[in-house]
C-alpha cells in the first residue's frame, strides 16, 4: 500500500471513531468536524463510508454552513451599527456646522450692523471714514442697511485728496493762475509751493520757502502767476518774484499784518493790519503809495473790485468801499455785528463777506440793496471765496466744515466735512471749477469735489421758481413751467436754447407731454389748461373750466384724455377736442392737487387736501376707491410701472406705497422732515423718488427693506421731480430759478455702486481708527 492509502486509510479510522463517539454523545454539535478536517473530506471518495460516517460529515459541513451564515448576520450587524455610529457622528458633525455657522452669521450680521451704526454717526463728522467704514460692513455682511450706507457715505464723502503739510497749522491756501502750483502758508513762517498732479499735489513734497519770523497769515498771486505775495505776524510783506527768487519787503505796519491782496494787473498790493489801517503799495518800487485810515480797529480783510476800488472789512464789523485817485472813503457799510474776517468780489461785482458773528452776506453790488444772508457755520466765518463764475461761495470756519452756498441763496449749501479743527481758508481752482482746496488747523491741505448733487445739468432761463418738470417718453427733452407764467421745452442735453411757451397769465403749475411726444400740456394760476404743440409754432388749445387754480394735469396713456386737478376740489377729463365739454369726477372736499393714470389706462388716482386719495375708474363707472390712511393733505398719488402698487405723498411727511386698491396695511416711508411734494417710482419700479420742504430728495426702495438714501445739497428749495426713461436720471425744479438733470447716485446697480464707492476712497484706516472701529467679535 502506497502512502496516499495508507493517510486515507489512517483518515477514515479517525472519522469512524468521531462518528461514533459524536452518536455516543446524542450528536452534540461539539463533537463535529470543523475547518481543516472537515476540509479534508471534500475531494474523496465516500463510497467506502458507512451511514453514521456520511451522516457525521453532512452535519459537520451543515454546521459550517450555518456558522458561516452566523458570521455573515454578525458581520452586517457590526457594519449597520457602525454606519449608524458614523451617521450619528455625522449628523451630530453637521449639527455643531450649521450651530458655528449660525453663530458666525450671526456675530458677522452684529459686527456689520455696529460698522453701519459706527458710520452713519461719522456721516456729520468725516463722511469718508463713514464710507471706510460701510465699505467694511458690507463686506462682512451685505444686507440692506449695509449697502443704503455705502450709497449714501459714497454721496457724501467729497474730499479727493489730503494732503500734510508738516506744518501744525495751515492757515492760506492760494492757487497760482498761471501755473499748475499750490501755495500754503501756517505756523512756522514758510511759504509751501506744491506742483499739483491729479487730483492733488505731485509727490516729492513742496519747496519751502524761509522768511517771515512768526507765522504766515495771508497768500495772494499776481493775476498772471509769476509773483506770490506773503502777510505776516512780524509785521512784513514779501513779495516773491518765482521765476529768480527775489523778493522784495514792504515795511510799514504797526504789528501783524491780516490780509495782502493784488489789483488785476499787479502793479498794486494792499494790505490790512492790526494798526488798524490799509495801506496801498506800488509793487514795481516797492513804496507804500496810500494810508487809509477809518475802521476804529484791526483791518482783516480786503479786496479790489473789478472798477479799481478798493473794499476793507475790519474787526469794528464795517465794509469800508474806497477810492484810490484820489484816495477817498466812499462807503461806509455796516456789514455785520462783529469782524469781518474776510471778503471778496465776484467777476460780476457782487461782495460776499465772512464774519465771527458766524455768518456769511453776499451783496448784489456794493451797498445796494439787502444782502442774501448765509446762516449755519457753528462759531465763527473765517473765510470765503466765490467760484470764477460767481455763482458758488465757499465758506470755512471754526466749526471745521466747509459750505458751498448757491450765490443767491441761504438755504441748503453743500457741506464738506473731514478737517479735524478750525478751517482757516478756502480757494477755487482756476483751471477745474468744480475743485476747491481749503487749509486747516489740523495741518493739512484738502481737496474736494464741489459738483451739485449727482453731476448736473443745469437749465436756466426761467425768472422765478420752476414747479414742473418732466421727461419725454423718449428721454430726449424735458419740460418745464415756471412762476414767470411760461412753460419751457429744453432738449435733456441742455446744449440748446428752448422752446417757450407763452400764454397763461400767471404761475405754471403743472406741464406733461402726450404719450408720443407731440404735444405739451400746462396748467395754471390763471384757471387754465392749454395744449401746446411741442414745436411750439401755433396757438394752444385752452380749456377753462374750473374755478381757481389748475394744480396738475395728465395725460391718458393713449394720448385721447387729459385729466386735471383743480382747486375748485374737482378732477376734469377733457378730450383734446375744442368745445368737447370735460366729465366732472366730484368727491374730494377741498382743492386736488395731483391726478395720474394707470399704465393700462383704466384707473385716475387724484390727491387732495382733504387727505384722501381716490382713485377713480378711467371710464366714469361706479364709486371711487377711497385711501384713508394720511394725517395731512395728499400732495401726489403715482402708479407703479406695473400698475399693482401706488405711491401716495402727504403733508403729514410720510410717503406710502399701496401694494392694492384693497390694502389695510401700506408701507409707510418716514424720513422727511416736513411736508413730501410729491412720490415718483423708478422705470423699473425698484426705487421711489421724493422731495420734501426739507430740500432734500430721497431715494428709497420699494419693497421697504432698507434705508432711504438722502441727497442734499442743491443750494435751493426743490419743487418737484421725475425719473428719466432708463431710470438713470432725475430732474428736478428749484426755487432758484433752475432745472436740473443729475444722475441718479442712489439708483445705480450694485457692482457700480461698490467701484463708485472704491473710486472716492482716497485713504486707508489709521491705526486708531482700526483700534476703535475694528476689533470685532471674530477678533475676541
Amino acid at each position: 500500500m502506497d502512502r496516499r492509502g495508507r493517510e486515507l486509510l489512517l483518515a477514515q479510522r479517525r472519522l469512524t471513531e468521531a462518528a461514533s463517539e459524536w452518536e455516543r454523545g446524542g450528536r452534540d454539535e461539539e463533537f463535529l468536524y470543523r475547518r481543516a478536517r472537515l476540509t479534508a473530506w471534500e475531494d474523496r471518495d465516500l463510497g467506502r463510508l458507512n451511514e453514521s460516517e456520511r451522516a457525521f460529515l453532512d452535519a459537520s459541513r451543515q454546521r459550517q454552513v450555518d456558522e458561516l451564515a452566523a458570521a455573515r448576520r454578525r458581520t452586517r450587524r457590526t457594519l449597520i451599527g457602525a454606519g449608524v455610529v458614523v451617521v450619528v457622528v455625522s449628523l451630530l458633525s453637521v449639527l455643531a456646522l450649521v450651530s458655528a455657522n449660525r453663530a458666525t452669521r450671526d456675530r458677522d450680521l452684529a459686527f456689520s450692523r455696529q460698522l453701519v451704526a459706527n458710520a452713519r454717526a461719522q456721516l456729520g463728522l468725516d463722511p469718508e471714514l463713514a464710507l471706510l467704514l460701510a465699505r467694511q460692513a458690507y463686506r462682512i455682511r451685505p444686507t440692506g442697511e449695509a449697502e443704503a450706507m455705502l450709497r449714501q457715505a459714497t454721496i457724501d464723502s467729497r474730499v479727493v485728496a489730503t494732503v500734510p503739510t508738516g506744518q501744525r497749522e495751515v492757515y492760506s491756501v492760494a492757487f497760482n493762475p498761471g501755473r499748475r502750483q499750490l501755495a500754503s502758508a501756517g505756523t512756522d513762517g514758510t511759504l509751501r509751493i506744491w506742483e499739483r498732479a491729479g487730483a492733488g499735489v505731485a509727490p516729492g513734497g513742496p519747496v519751502v520757502i524761509p522768511g517771515h519770523q512768526r507765522e504766515a497769515a495771508k497768500l495772494a498771486f499776481t493775476a498772471d502767476g509769476n509773483r506770490l505775495a506773503s502777510a505776516g505776524d512780524d509785521g512784513v510783506i514779501r513779495i516773491r518774484d518765482l521765476a529768480n527768487g527775489k523778493e522784495l519787503l514792504l515795511r510799514g505796519h504797526q504789528g501783524a499784518v491780516r490780509g495782502v491782496t493784488f489789483d488785476s494787473a499787479g502793479k498794486r498790493l494792499a494790505s490790512a493790519g492790526d494798526d488798524g489801517t490799509a495801506r496801498v503799495w506800488d509793487t514795481l518800487a516797492g513804496t507804500e503809495t496810500t494810508v487809509l485810515r477809518g475802521h476804529e480797529d484791526a483791518v482783516w480783510s480786503l479786496a479790489f473790485s473789478a472798477d479799481g476800488r478798493l473794499a476793507s472789512g475790519g474787526e469794528d464789523g464795517t465794509v469800508r468801499v474806497w477810492s484810490l485817485a484820489p484816495a477817498r472813503q466812499d462807503t461806509v457799510m455796516t456789514a455785520h455785528d462783529n469782524t469781518v474776517k474776510r471778503l471778496a468780489f465776484s467777476q460780476g461785482g457782487r461782495l460776499a463777506t465772512a464774519s465771527d458773528d458766524g455768518t456769511v452776506k453776499v451783496w448784489k453790488a456794493l451797498g445796494q440793496g439787502d444782502p442774501v444772508v448765509m446762516r449755519g457755520h457753528e462759531g465763527t466765518a473765517e473765510t470765503l471765496a466765490f467760484s470764477a463764475d460767481g455763482r458758488k461761495v465757499a465758506s470755512g470756519g471754526q466749526d471745521g466744515v466747509i459750505r458751498v452756498w448757491n450765490a443767491d441763496s441761504s438755504v441748503d449749501p453743500l457741506t464738506l466735512r473731514g478737517h479735524r479743527g478750525v478751517v482757516w481758508d478756502v480757494a477755487f481752482d482756476p483751471d477745474a471749477p468744480n475743485r476747491l482746496a481749503s487749509a486747516g488747523s489740523d495741518g493739512t491741505i484738502r481737496f474736494w469735489d464741489v459738483t451739485g448733487p449727482g453731476d448736473p445739468i443745469v437749465f436756466r432761463g426761467h425768472q422765478g421758481r420752476v414747479a414742473p418738470v418732466e421727461f419725454s417718453r423718449d428721454g430726449t427733452r424735458i419740460a418745464t413751467g415756471g412762476k414767470d407764467t411760461t412753460a419751457r421745452i429744453w432738449r435733456s442735453t441742455g446744449d440748446s436754447d428752448p422752446t417757450v411757451l407763452r400764454g397763461h397769465e400767471a404761475e405754471v403749475w403743472d406741464v406733461t407731454f402726450s404719450p408720443d411726444g407731440r404735444r405739451v400740456a400746462s396748467s395754471g394760476q390763471d384757471g387754465t389748461v392749454r395744449v401746446w404743440n411741442a414745436a411750439g409754432d401755433s396757438a394752444p388749445i385752452v380749456l377753462r373750466g374750473h374755478e381757481g387754480d389748475v394744480w396738475d394735469v395728465a395725460f391718458s396713456p393713449d394720448g385721447r384724455h387729459l385729466a386735471s386737478a383743480g382747486d375748485d376740489g374737482t378732477v376734469r377729463v377733457w378730450t383734446t377736442n375744442p368745445g368737447d365739454p370735460p366729465r366732472i369726477l366730484r368727491g374730494h372736499e377741498r382743492s386736488v392737487y395731483h391726478v395720474s393714470y394707470s399704465p393700462d389706462g383704466t384707473l385716475l388716482s387724484s390727491a387732495g387736501v382733504d387727505s384722501s386719495v381716490r382713485v377713480w375708474q378711467a371710464g366714469g363707472a361706479g364709486e371711487p376707491v377711497v385711501l384713508r390712511d394720511h394725517q395731512g393733505g395728499a400732495r401726489s398719488a403715482s402708479f407703479s410701472p406695473d400698475g399693482r402698487r401706488l405711491a401716495t405723498a402727504s403733508a403729514d411727511g410720510t410717503v406710502r406705497i399701496w401694494k392694492s386698491l384693497s390694502d389695510k396695511d401700506p408701507i409707510v416711508l418716514k424720513g422727511h422732515q416736513g411736508p413730501v411734494g410729491s412720490a415718483e417710482f423708478s422705470p423699473d419700479g425698484e426705487y421711489l423718488a421724493t422731495n420734501g420742504s426739507d430740500r432734500t430728495v430721497r431715494v428709497w426702495r420699494t419693497d421697504g427693506t432698507s434705508d432711504f438714501v438722502v441727497i442734499k445739497g442743491f443750494g435751493g428749495s426743490i419743487s418737484n421731480l421725475a425719473f428719466s426713461p432708463d431710470g438713470r436720471k432725475l430732474i428736478t425744479g428749484h426755487g432758484d430759478g433752475t432745472a436740473r438733470v443729475s444722475q441718479c447716485e442712489p439708483c445705480v446697480p450694485l457692482g457700480e455702486a461698490l467701484r463708485s464707492a472704491d473710486n472716492r476712497i482716497t485713504r486707508d484706516f489709521t491705526p486708531d481708527e482700526r483700534k476703535t472701529y475694528l476689533t470685532g467679535p471674530q477678533d475676541s
